[in-house]
């Protein structure tokens, strides 16, 4: 029993000491906000000077509340970021009083340094290409550069094949949706191409190396950046940018064909220089002949042309051979010197191709 009325004794004499030692404190509330735009600042710092333990952070209004803080004289200081720190003394606080301080902060944004976030934009990928089309206002479809790369595509009208809605005729003129090659246009990093044939309207795509290239795009509506006389399509052949760093690729690919590939191939004959597309002289005509059709039928008689036609070589022989696998190589390569910092780089780009194929004719002449 004497320990039950002691322990009930504490706790009467406790409760007004509880009491007493919460009038010995006051509070400090109050709002944080933008003297410019009167708006409040959410997550300021605010920290009784002397004190660091007593501080709080203002909440989605703006406002903030310490208490316990000691009666006396006391003074806040206010931080927040791209703001100019903030203090305000002789606050006085007595005890049990709640004291109400709003704090309005000036911008120090004229104070900030300028911030440079420097990077580059890699256009090879075919993510980049992808995003291109999404955010394009018309209809394009396109291939890109490592695409190309993982491809045995040689040049421009190679890659072309591959593009939804486009053949290619006679291995290099493009036809887009089944018009014609004169019902488009091709451009190169964004200027127009003239015409490779004089006769008609039309662009030789074989003549781009693949591995030069950093994307094939067909736009194949109109937009007013682009020229607007076509109705198939503009095929934008994008170059590859000055190179990063140098490097050297080599690319060689094989092919079999099942109707020359080992087995008797008759060619005629082509000179030592043949293997690389050139001629040497062997299929020259002879100096002595006109060099028109014109001037030989209009200048000389018929008795004249006999001797004429003598001064060809008369050798209508075949040149038999086995004809090899069809062979393809690719060499690329970029020069990228430090010294001009990215200003100023060498692409080089060379393709062989070598094939074989035959044509089946039927003459009928009366």
């Amino acid at each position: 029993m004497k320990l039950v009325f002691t322990l009930l004794f504490a706790c009467m004499m406790a409760v007004p000491s509880w009491a007493q030692t919460g009038t010995l404190t006051g509070t400090l509330t109050g709002k944080v906000y933008d003297a410019q735009r009167n708006e409040p600042l959410i997550g300021a710092t605010v920290v009784v000077n002397g004190n660091t333990q007593l501080g709080a952070f203002t909440d989605v209004d703006g406002r903030y509340f310490i208490p316990n803080v000691a009666p006396g004289s006391h003074a806040l200081t206010v931080n927040y970021v791209s703001y100019n720190v903030t203090q305000i003394g002789n606050i006085a606080l007595k005890a049990g009083e709640t004291v109400t301080v709003d704090v309005a902060m000036g911008s120090q944004a004229n104070q900030l340094k300028q911030i440079v976030v420097t990077s580059s934009r890699t256009q090879e990928s075919i993510n980049s290409l992808l995003t291109v089309q999404k955010n394009s206002a018309t209809v394009q479809d396109g291939v890109s550069a490592d695409l190309i790369k993982r491809s045995p595509d040689k040049n421009s009208s190679d890659v072309l094949k591959r593009i939804a809605g486009t053949t290619i005729q006679d291995g290099k003129f493009v036809i887009v949706r089944g018009l014609s090659d004169k019902y488009n246009n091709a451009m190169l990093n964004g200027t127009p191409l003239p015409s490779t044939e004089p006769d008609k309207k039309n662009f030789s795509f074989d003549l781009i190396p693949a591995n030069m290239l950093e994307s094939i795009v067909i736009v194949k509506t109109a937009q007013p950046d682009l020229p607007g006389d076509f109705a198939g399509g503009i095929i934008q052949q994008n170059l590859k940018d000055v190179p990063d760093k140098s490097f050297v690729n080599l690319s060689v690919g094989g092919g079999y064909h099942s109707s020359t590939t080992f087995k008797d191939f008759y060619s005629f004959n082509r000179g030592k220089q043949g293997w690389l597309g050139l001629d040497d002289g062997t299929q020259k005509f002879p100096s002595a002949f006109p060099e028109s059709r014109s001037k030989y039928l209009d200048d000389y008689t018929k008795a004249e042309r006999l001797p004429l036609a003598k001064l060809f070589t008369n050798s209508w022989d075949t040149t038999r051979l086995k004809a090899s696998p069809n062979q393809s190589y690719a060499l690329s390569a970029g020069w990228n010197p430090s010294a001009l910092r990215n200003k100023t780089g060498v692409l080089f780009s060379v393709n062989y191709n070598n094939a074989r194929r035959t044509d089946e004719q039927i003459r009928a002449d009366f």
